[in-house]
Parts: C-alpha cells; sequence; structure tokens
C-alpha cells in the first residue's frame, strides 16, 4: 500500500491497510471459478490504450457522437463503438 503523505500518521495508516491485504483469505475454488468466468465475458480485445483513446475521444465530441468517437479509437469499428459504449 503507497503511503499517503496528505492522511495524518499515514506510516500507521499503510502500515494497517497493508495487513488487511496480507492477511486476506483466498478465494474459494466457487469464486476462482466465477472469477476466472467472469473475465471472458468482458471486452478482452480493448486494451488500455484503446480504452484511453475512448475516453478522450467522449471529452472531444460528447458520448453521444459515436461516429467520431469510433473515429479516434484505432482499429474499432463504430459498432465495436457503440457496444464498448
Amino acid at each position: 500500500v503507497p503511503r499517503n503523505p496528505e492522511i495524518p500518521n499515514s506510516a500507521q495508516v499503510q502500515k494497517e491497510e497493508q495487513a488487511k491485504i496480507d492477511e486476506a483469505e483466498a478465494l474459494s475454488p466457487e469464486e476462482t471459478e466465477e472469477k476466472e468466468k467472469l473475465l471472458t465475458q468482458g471486452f478482452t480485445n480493448w486494451n488500455k490504450r484503446d480504452f484511453n483513446q475512448f475516453i478522450k475521444a467522449n471529452e472531444k465530441y460528447g458520448r453521444d457522437d459515436i461516429d467520431n468517437i469510433a473515429r479516434e479509437v484505432e482499429g474499432k469499428t463504430p459498432e465495436e463503438v457503440m457496444e464498448y459504449s
């Protein structure tokens, strides 16, 4: 856990938050199976660069201008952008 200098007593807070992570229970086999299933249902063909282009185009054109947004997201069709949106 990174230390946040804006929080009073940040070293202690950091230590307590890290302890929560270190002592967390592992996922059960059922939870692991569900996690793997859910990971396959997302937009696996979109990477961070695509996401960032999508966000910047939304800022530039507004969320309803899918055609212009799709032009900004390289390698994605307007249909893909619409589904992602």
